[in-house]
């Protein structure tokens, strides 16, 4: 399928346009030989993108148009552009020309992680009408950009509300010690907070009013809180419409000497790395808001535009208001607040910023969809969409207490429960190292009285934290305002119905502490169908008998059951519960979980779980099962046909077993592309007509590198997985575990779905 991405302001100087981008290509890699148009071919963002596309310059009409009307659909990824902030001519004018070309040639074009702003003028309104409004399908950043597309006109069926790509630019590695390095050498000083500054030209390069006002404000910061102040460009193209002329002329208007980062190109995770220096941040522009967020700084942001007024009240509600009403006094008061209620805005930040990223994830929900003979999408044959996250606002009653520090911190999400939510407060205080327990309450706004009971308990307990959302959330959106502020060293949930063994903390704690190779560990769990019951007295059944520990087991079925506790450092490299499950998001985390870390079964029972048919997890969790599944299986699968096929011939696969389920297991390898070399039997009178079959001793052949096995037997992991690991076999690396079993074995033809 030819596929071309038409310009929407790629590597033209603004490292945001790159970050999109990537971001998209993250969650929708494009073919081979893809065209692309952009500024500049020679620009140094293009060398942070697949050398696998074609590059077009965007100056270059004739080749641009000839890709676009060749594709089976256009693209449009990223930037905003549907707005006359600066006028008609661009965008709307000009890109409005080139999308017109597709809608006359039948070309269906797709827009992806767009900005939409309301338009004020009929000309534009005209010129929406012409080249935008035929458009096949829109992904959106924001709810008021989807609004703002039926107010021109455009079908809802059409729309869905996700969020800029940019926030999808990865931050776990970014480089702080070659920021602070970078900073340090242009004179900043460490131990001393600082403000990063992105100031704007474009039609206020005249208005000396503004700089004026800036100046007289950032003077303030470095005199009176005696901070430091780095300009940063984010837009770095030459000329006095640009940043590096209103930075200029702002810093000449101040008495202080500022620092001013070089005008330079910064990839996202550059930018991202220094401003995770900064502890404020004053921005003009969409993504360096973003990118201030992402890295840690508390932003404030300069209402240019519709677009920056929703980002910042989507993440702090922190803002200076627009250009034209800026001033001195403005700026400092913002500051003063800022700095006055860091935490809780900062908090609220970081919330809103993994909302996002989630968000983000709704940005293919159409394109994902499209296939060869399929490249128009009509309202009628679509599900109905999605519109994104609730974006919530959070009321801590009790902070996190500084200083302390717990053992485990339970995270207990509440609605409708206050017939529970005293007894559940009961049952943790009854734990035996309730003193090293610091339990956390996410209240997702429920009517009933929750907030009474746990102000009641909070007066003799210092380690409870009350949390009440501003509107009803999910309990994977609550579960993440637990992570967030989580102080323990170990992590665990439970519901307001559940009830634990009173030592059950301990005895998972203390596991952890003596197997620091583990990152999760779980018991066995009673059932019950009655409901307030204790673990001690109750009417339940062992029914939730786990065995012992292997990642394979979890890829068919959830058996971590409801009571784990998890090492906060693997929560920090997993990251946050994904919101966009409604019932079994749990067992997505822990197959996430799972890629990178050991778990251990604990072969005790330590908790009582409640059955309850109306509750949420009885509630359609089946699909939802299957997506985690049928996801982690392909990862899974994957990455062990990575494995097996980068070793080549060194390394030929052979199926362990020769009867039905060697032949489907077989089958299967073969649809993945993986070459099996033959079959391992202790029956030396089996044979297949294709392939060879060769006894057990092939295991211990000397010399070179071993094959890799691929067990097809019923009960293989007690006789047979035994013997490879006894052999120095390691799991997953040396063989796969009964792969039959996995639930894309029932469609043989195309064993896992795209």
């Amino acid at each position: 399928m030819k596929i071309h991405v038409t310009f929407s302001g790629l590597a033209a100087g603004n490292i945001g346009d790159e970050a999109m981008m990537r971001g998209f290509l993250s969650l929708h890699p494009l073919p081979d030989g893809t065209t692309i148009e952009v500024w500049d071919t020679n620009s140094k963002a293009i060398a942070q993108l697949p050398s696998t596309y074609r590059y077009i310059n965007y100056s270059d009409t004739e080749a641009c148009n000839a890709a676009s009307l060749s594709a089976d659909y256009v693209l449009i990824v990223g930037a905003t552009i549907v707005t006359d902030m600066l006028g008609t001519e661009w965008p709307l004018n000009i890109l409005g020309g080139k999308y017109a070309l597709c809608h006359a040639a039948g070309v269906p074009i797709h827009a992806v992680g767009i900005g939409v702003d309301k338009l004020h003028s009929d000309e534009a309104v005209q010129l929406f009408n012409r080249g935008f409004l035929p458009f096949e399908t829109w992904t959106v950043r924001s709810e008021r950009s989807r609004k703002n597309l039926f107010t021109l006109g455009v079908h809802p069926g059409r729309v869905v509300a996700a969020a800029d790509l940019a926030w999808l630019t990865p931050t776990q590695d970014v480089d702080k010690q070659w920021a602070a390095q970078y900073l340090a050498a242009l004179g900043v000083k460490e131990g001393i907070p600082i403000v990063g500054v992105n100031i704007v030209n474009e039609k206020w390069k005249d208005d000396n009013a503004i700089k004026m006002a800036a100046a007289t404000a950032l003077d303030w910061i470095c005199s009176e809180l005696k901070w430091q102040v780095v300009f940063f460009c984010n837009e770095t193209r030459e000329g006095e419409y640009f940043d590096k002329e209103a930075t200029r002329a702002t810093a000449a208007f101040m008495k202080s000497r500022p620092v001013i980062a070089l005008n330079q190109y910064f990839t996202p995770e550059q930018m991202i790395a220094l401003l995770s220096c900064c502890k404020l941040a004053i921005s003009w522009r969409y993504h360096f808001t973003v990118f201030s967020a992402l890295g840690g700084a508390l932003a404030i942001s300069v209402l240019r535009g519709e677009k920056l007024t929703e980002l910042s009240d989507e993440l702090n509600g922190l803002n200076l208001g627009t250009p034209e009403s800026l001033t001195s006094e403005k700026i400092r008061d913002s500051i003063v607040q800022a700095i006055g209620n860091y935490a809780t805005l900062k908090y609220r930040q970081d919330v809103a910023v993994d909302a996002l990223r989630q968000r983000c994830r709704f940005n293919t929900y159409f394109i994902d969809k499209l296939r060869p003979d399929s490249t128009h999408l009509t309202v009628e044959t679509l599900p109905p969409a999605p519109f994104g996250l609730v974006r919530y606002k959070e009321a801590i009653t009790a902070p996190p207490k500084a200083g302390k520090e717990y053992a485990v911190t339970v995270i207990v999400s509440t609605y409708m429960s206050g017939d529970f939510i005293g007894e559940c407060l009961n049952g943790l205080k009854g734990q035996t190292i309730w003193q090293d327990i610091e339990v956390i309450v996410i209240d997702a706004a429920s009517p009933q009285g929750e907030q009474a009971i746990v102000t009641e308990f909070q007066k003799e307990n210092p380690n409870i934290t009350y949390v009440k959302t501003g509107q009803k959330v999910s309990i994977y959106a609550a579960w993440n305002i637990g992570l967030r502020l989580a102080g323990g060293r170990y992590i665990t949930v439970l519901s307001t119905n559940d009830r634990l063994r009173g030592d059950a903390l301990e005895i998972m704690s203390q596991t952890l502490d003596n197997r620091p190779d583990i990152a999760l560990v779980y018991g066995d769990s009673y059932m019950t169908t009655t409901p307030h019951e204790s673990f001690e007295r109750h009417t339940g059944s062992p029914s939730m008998v786990w065995p012992a520990y292997q990642y394979e087991d979890l890829l068919k079925t959830c058996l971590i059951g409801p009571h784990p506790m998890w090492r906060k450092s693997a929560s920090v490299a997993t990251g946050f519960f994904d919101e966009t499950y409604t019932s079994n998001g749990d067992q997505e985390y822990w197959l996430r979980m799972g890629e990178r870390f050991e778990f251990l079964h604990i072969p005790e029972f330590t908790g009582l779980y409640w059955h309850n048919p109306q509750s949420l997890s009885m509630s359609g969790g089946i699909p939802e099962t299957h997506r985690a599944q049928a996801l982690y299986q392909k990862r899974y699968v994957d990455r062990l046909k990575q494995r097996v096929i980068l070793t080549g011939a060194d390394r030929p696969v052979y199926v362990w077993g020769t009867g039905r389920l060697a032949l489907i297991t077989n089958h299967m390898l073969a649809n993945l592309g993986v070459p099996v070399s033959g079959f391992i039997s202790d029956c030396p009178d089996s044979t297949f007509a294709t392939l060879p079959v060769l006894g057990r001793e092939l295991i211990l052949g000397p010399g070179g590198q071993r094959p890799f096995i691929v067990i097809a037997e019923e009960g293989g992991d007690k006789t047979i997985k035994p013997l490879l690991t006894g052999a120095g076999y390691i799991a997953r690396e040396d063989f796969w575990t009964n792969i039959y079993e996995l639930s894309w074995v029932w469609d043989l033809h195309n064993p896992i779905g795209q």
